[in-house]
């Protein structure tokens, strides 16, 4: 019983030791795994640092070229942006000389202090949109010989000139449109002061006839009334030259495509001769005469 205790006692006490020696033999193959994992990757590192800097040259390069291209794509869309501001502008300032120039216009179709024709007298009328007509393009206004019209005033609304005065009755008159095909005033170019005659043609674009052969007339001009021949006051603006499909010269009047309610008829009446003037005189003091005689 004792030698089997004692046999059974040892061997416990040698299995005891060799669990320890055993636990030890892993903890210290643990620490050597772990340097040579840390020798190793310090290794690995060393060998694929050149590597990896070489490999990262190309992505820096991506990573600046796709800089490059955000800051072009901005600065293109910060281009469009201030070219459109720009293009905005310049509507403005286009809007702003056309204010300008309808503002002095209105001046002067109301008789405003601009007005270099002081004594000139206008009437306000309204314009009425006329369909049996002896002329193809014309218009009927509420004003007749009751308010002093007479044959050959001109009609202007805001925007310029519309027509004139062809044919007068007591409380109403016939316009000519300066598109009708028997219109015809004189008009010169505001940019260079050439002269031409501006016909109708039962079009919304009057024919320009030039005595010189376009010399002095371009594309764009301002048209207005040049006075010659004492019809119409001079300065009433007209429209602006164009090309048509022939490449001929054309006026684009003012009034196209505006709806007309109100216009203003300006009292102007003709340059008289000075044989005229003494015919009248003449007339005149033979009328006095012949009824001194009678009584």
């Amino acid at each position: 019983m004792l030698g089997s205790n004692s046999n059974s006692t040892k061997a416990s006490n040698l299995t005891y030791i060799f669990a320890l020696i055993l636990a030890g033999g892993l903890f210290l193959s643990d620490r050597g795994s772990q340097t040579i994992f840390l020798q190793t990757r310090s290794n690995i590192e060393a060998i694929a640092s050149p590597g990896i800097k070489l490999f990262s040259i190309p992505i820096t390069m991506l990573e600046r070229i796709s800089n490059a291209i955000e800051e072009r794509t901005k600065a293109l869309s910060e281009n469009k942006a201030l070219r459109s501001e720009l293009y905005e502008l310049r509507d403005y300032q286009q809007k702003s000389r056309m204010m300008e120039l309808k503002l002095f216009r209105l001046e002067q179709l109301l008789n405003s202090s601009n007005e270099i024709d002081k004594n000139k007298e206008q009437t306000v009328a309204r314009s009425y949109g006329e369909v049996n007509s002896p002329f193809v393009r014309s218009s009927l206004i509420d004003v007749g010989k009751k308010n002093n019209i007479q044959k050959g005033y001109a009609v202007s609304t805001v925007d310029g000139l519309y027509g004139h005065v062809q044919r007068v009755g007591s409380k109403s008159s016939r316009v000519l449109l300066l598109s009708d095909i028997n219109s015809r005033i004189s008009v010169m170019s505001l940019r260079s002061n050439s002269r031409a005659i501006m016909s109708g043609n039962n079009n919304d674009f009057p024919n320009l006839i030039f005595s010189n052969n376009y010399q002095g007339w371009l594309e764009g001009d301002t048209v207005l009334t040049s006075g010659d021949g004492g019809m119409l006051p001079p300065g009433l603006e007209v429209g602006s030259v164009i090309k048509d499909a022939k490449g001929k010269l054309v006026v684009n009047l003012n009034t196209n495509g505006k709806a007309i309610d109100w216009v203003l008829v300006t009292h102007y009446s003709s340059i008289k001769s000075p044989e005229f003037e003494t015919d009248m005189k003449e007339k005149q003091t033979e009328g006095l005469s012949n009824i001194s005689e009678v009584f």
